[in-house]
């Protein structure tokens, strides 16, 4: 696997451990050690089962389907405006910084 694909894996699973996904400007970062060795540690399909595992138990937004993790991305079906059921997949390659806020919110960014 690529190595900044195996980075993005590590520090998305680390920053969804600490919270789940959606920083307003005013609320503060919570300083994070990302766990960039995850992926080594306990390999790619057990580091991909426990990404989905913490994707499905968010509160918000509320999953419609269960998540699909793969090496490159992961995509996921969620209810969004008027109860629609949205998909969004973030491709790890993609994601150059992750934040994490006091709200238990995080933010991907590409």
């Amino acid at each position: 696997m690529d190595r900044v694909i195996q980075l993005a894996l590590s520090a998305i699973l680390a920053a969804c451990a600490a919270g789940s996904t959606g920083c307003i400007s005013c609320i503060s970062r919570v300083p994070y050690p990302p766990e960039r060795d995850i992926v080594q540690r306990v390999g790619v399909e057990r580091a991909g089962a426990r990404l989905k595992t913490l994707i499905e138990q968010a509160i918000a937004p509320h999953m419609t389907a269960p998540a699909e993790v793969t090496e490159e991305s992961m995509r996921y079906t969620f209810l969004g405006a008027f109860w629609t059921p949205w998909a969004h997949q973030i491709r790890f390659k993609d994601v150059t910084r992750i934040d994490l806020c006091e709200n238990n919110r995080t933010f991907l960014y590409d």
